[in-house]
C-alpha cells in the first residue's frame, strides 16, 4: 500500500512547483502589458489558493482509498507463497496416502 499512497501523493505534489510556474506566468504577462501588477497579484493569489484547496481535497480522497484498500485485506505475495506450497506438501501427503 505505500508504494500506491507515494505515487498519488507524488502527483499532488505538483502542486508546489505549480505556484512557481503561476507566479512566472503571471510575471511574463505583465511584463507584456497583458496585466497589470495588481491584477497579476490577485489572480497569482486566486490560482494558488485553489491549488491549496484542491490538493486538500485531492490528499483526503487518497487517504480515505488507501485505507479502503488497506482493510480489504488482500494476500501479500509472500502469504500467497506460503499457502502455495502448503497446498503442495498437503498434495504430496495425499499422494502417498493413496499408495
Amino acid at each position: 500500500m505505500d508504494l500506491l499512497e507515494k505515487t498519488l501523493l507524488l502527483g499532488i505534489g505538483v502542486a508546489s512547483w505549480s505556484k512557481e510556474k503561476i507566479e512566472k506566468v503571471i510575471d511574463d504577462l505583465i511584463e507584456r502589458g497583458k496585466l497589470s501588477k495588481g491584477e497579476g497579484k490577485k489572480l497569482a493569489e486566486e490560482l494558488i489558493e485553489r491549488g491549496k484547496k484542491d490538493k486538500e481535497a485531492v490528499t483526503k480522497i487518497v487517504k480515505k482509498e488507501v485505507e479502503k484498500v488497506q482493510n480489504m485485506r488482500i494476500v501479500s505475495n509472500d502469504e500467497l507463497q506460503s499457502l502455495q506450497d502448503e497446498l503442495k506438501k498437503l498434495k504430496a501427503e495425499i499422494t502417498k496416502l493413496k499408495k
